[in-house]
Order: C-alpha cells, then sequence, then structure tokens
C-alpha cells in the first residue's frame, strides 16, 4: 500500500480513488441480488454506495450507529423467524453495504473483497443464468483488480514488469 495516503494515527484516507474499486463491487452485487434481497434492502445498499461516493471523511458514530440499527430491526422485521439461505445472503449483502463506509485500513478493504466474492459465489445458489454469470464474472475481476491494486500490483499491466 505504498501509494495509499494515510493520516496521523496510520489510517487509510478515504478518497475516491481508493473506493472506485470498491463501489462497483457492491452495485454489481446488488444487481446481481434484485431477484433474491427485498427492495428496501435494495434500497438501502443504494443509499450506502452513495453515502461511500460522496463522504469525504468518515461518518460520525451515532449516525452509523442509528442507520445500523435501524436496518437491523428492519431485516428482523422483514424475516422474523424465517430463517433461510435467502435470509443469509440478504444479511451479508447488507453487512458488505455498512463495511463500505467505515474502511479505514488495508484489513477492512481486505475483509470487503473476500467478502464481495463469497456474496458472489452464494449468488449462483439461486440464479444460474448466463446473464448472472457474466455479472459475477465482471463482479469477480473487478474485486481481483482491487486485490491487485492494493498489493502494490499495477491493474492496467496484470502485476508484469
Amino acid at each position: 500500500m505504498s501509494n495509499t495516503q494515510r493520516d496521523s494515527k496510520g489510517f487509510i484516507l478515504p478518497s475516491l480513488a481508493k473506493k472506485s474499486g470498491l463501489l462497483p463491487v457492491l452495485v454489481l452485487q446488488g444487481l446481481a441480488y434484485y431477484s433474491i434481497a427485498p427492495a428496501w434492502l435494495l434500497i438501502l445498499v443504494s443509499l450506502l454506495v452513495l453515502v461511500a461516493y460522496l463522504q469525504r471523511g468518515a461518518l460520525p458514530m451515532p449516525l452509523r450507529t442509528s442507520a445500523v440499527l435501524v436496518s437491523l430491526c428492519l431485516f428482523l422485521l422483514y424475516y422474523r423467524s424465517n430463517f433461510t439461505v435467502e435470509m443469509a445472503a440478504s444479511f451479508l449483502l447488507m453487512s458488505g453495504a455498512f463495511k463500505v463506509i467505515e474502511i479505514r485500513k488495508g484489513r477492512d478493504v481486505y475483509l470487503f473483497v473476500f467478502t464481495m466474492l463469497y456474496l458472489g459465489a452464494v449468488s449462483f445458489l439461486f440464479v444460474q443464468s448466463l446473464t448472472h454469470t457474466l455479472l459475477q464474472l465482471l463482479s469477480a475481476l473487478v474485486c481481483f483488480g482491487c486485490l491487485l491494486s492494493l498489493n502494490g500490483g499495477s491493474v492496467t499491466t496484470l502485476g508484469l514488469r
């Protein structure tokens, strides 16, 4: 992470350059889950992508906490005691959406990228169409590009020197 700007405590500074690879992955996963996740969850993911895109610094803790509590209450009211694979996949999508607004260190980026890769694999439990496969392939390529750039490689040269 040699080309990443850091603050005085060593945290990675939020910037569009850092998140430009992460937000498309979340958008692609939201598109892939349009037939699985409830509409309110897809709207929540869209709002969190917008917040992450526009954010200049970290969101205040009370705002983040209240957003998590409200969405968790909505989630529990929607699914009640219906514990299914769809519910678990939707919860993972919601967790990934919240993770993107609180990325502070490189390990957070790793966690987000690997969560999105796992979410892509889980989506094949529900949909196996050609367009869905192409969408997940594009998402995986963007994830691997994020990992490559995070480890100091160049996405344009694919690490070849």
